[in-house]
């Protein structure tokens, strides 16, 4: 019958529904009135909580305090893209984490499923490279010696340091908005070369 299509539909819908939800990288919860509903074993294993403790939990319990009223400004405004907060777990940790909510009918019910990750690794290399980053461009601005650095492709200087400014005689503005050709003792011929050398990561620095 017409019913019985449609409940085996539905089945086959939630079964499907079921199987990309335990599949899921992160964890995944689905709430209806705030209260957590169904969730996966990423989020269990996430946050600390068991998925008996997790079902019927407040979802703002999963985030730090300051964060709440953030939160439930997404919510109740149906935002759909990807932000930032600090996740809570059960012993009070906390974490960096990415939630992804949607709204969606399940169960014969409107309700909002939410995606969170941890984000801690991405977040150390990110903490990483600043550091890295910060540690070049002071080796690079204090350095006694003239530094330059320009894109292979047009020769185009992107950074120059006091000293090339106080050697050449340029301001670093002025020193930015030119191309290396206009600086340097090189015939044109070989300036291409070691462009094209420094392109192929055959080499990242050059004298003239």
């Amino acid at each position: 019958s017409v019913l019985q299509q449609r409940e085996t539909a539905l089945r086959e819908s939630e079964e499907r529904f079921r199987t990309l939800h335990d599949a899921s990288f992160g964890g995944i919860s689905i709430h209806d009135r705030g209260g957590i509903i169904d969730c996966n074993q990423g989020l269990s294993d996430m946050s600390g909580y068991s998925k008996e403790e997790l079902l019927g939990l407040e979802r703002l319990q999963l985030v730090a305090p300051e964060y709440r009223e953030e939160v439930m400004q997404k919510i109740r405004s149906s935002y759909e893209l990807p932000y930032e907060v600090i996740g809570l777990r059960k012993d009070g940790s906390r974490y960096p984490m990415s939630v992804l909510g949607k709204n969606i009918h399940y169960r014969g019910k409107n309700v909002r499923v939410t995606e969170f990750r941890d984000i801690s690794e991405r977040k150390k290399a990110e903490d990483t490279l600043r550091a890295r980053e910060e540690s070049f461009r002071t080796f690079f601005d204090k350095n006694s010696s003239v530094m330059i650095l320009t894109d292979p492709f047009s020769g185009q200087i992107i950074l120059a340091n006091d000293a090339a400014c106080d050697f050449y005689g340029y301001s670093k503005a002025q020193l930015l908005g030119m191309n290396i050709s206009a600086i340097n003792t090189m015939a044109p011929d070989q300036i291409a070369e070691q462009r094209l050398r420094a392109l192929h990561r055959e080499c990242n620095t050059f004298y003239f």
